[in-house]
């Protein structure tokens, strides 16, 4: 076990985000940081004396690069002796539906679909792959957005059966880690679109105010959520 499985174990343990007995539902698109979580906890598992499963969700949404994600996550946990659920959704149907956005259309499937395999299958533990980065976009994001005050705390480690065991670290240690292990994951070609107001933060804005200040920006507010 390297040093970076070393303190994610430690994170799990110490915060007991997962313990003995547990049966864990990791959600993987096959983007850098689900895989990343998806190794982590399968490397952490014989210690923690848990479950593991995965789950993808494919979003209909980029024609065969969707399709090419959905093989990719299921011969990765296939390799690695690990139980994946699939699920497909007509995500521009749901938007209309629903009268809400693609990203919140998404963010509701994926979540029912989640909560579905937990309720069936007895999951105790859903992780998601979210970061330090993605905790201050989301800050940000709400921020600008004009919410009130409550809705300014970032992304929480634990909300409910919801862990986040990434939530610590960078998006540069977490591909760092994949590299290490000679891991090419998958990328979002979408998630270079600036059209996106979170893709706008993540790609403009962030980058901007991490250079003007030293780097300070990640960490200040994860102290603040």
């Amino acid at each position: 076990m390297n040093p970076f499985e070393k303190k994610f174990l430690d994170r799990l343990k110490r915060k007991r985000l997962v313990t003995r007995g547990d049966k864990v539902l990791a959600a993987v698109s096959g983007g850098p940081d689900s895989l990343a979580m998806l190794l982590l906890l399968h490397e952490a598992q014989p210690v923690l004396h848990c479950e593991l499963a995965a789950a993808h969700c494919n979003f209909s949404l980029r024609s065969e690069e969707s399709d090419a994600d959905e093989r990719f996550v299921t011969e990765f946990c296939r390799r690695l002796g690990i139980e994946c659920f699939t699920a497909r959704f007509d995500t521009r149907l749901a938007a209309a539906e629903l009268k809400k956005s693609i990203e919140e259309s998404a963010r509701h499937l994926r979540y029912g679909f989640f909560a579905k395999l937990a309720e069936e299958r007895g999951f105790t533990r859903i992780a998601t792959g979210h970061h330090v980065n993605d905790n201050a976009e989301t800050m940000l994001f709400n921020l600008f957005r004009g919410v009130s005050l409550p809705s300014l705390a970032g992304i929480r480690e634990r909300n409910g059966m919801i862990i986040r065991p990434l939530l610590l670290f960078r998006r540069e240690q977490i591909s760092g880690y994949l590299e290490e292990k000679g891991i090419a994951a998958r990328q979002d070609s979408s998630n270079i679109l600036d059209e996106y107001d979170r893709n706008f933060i993540r790609n403009r804005v962030i980058p901007l105010i991490e250079e003007r200040f030293a780097h300070k920006l990640l960490p200040s507010l994860r102290r603040l959520s």
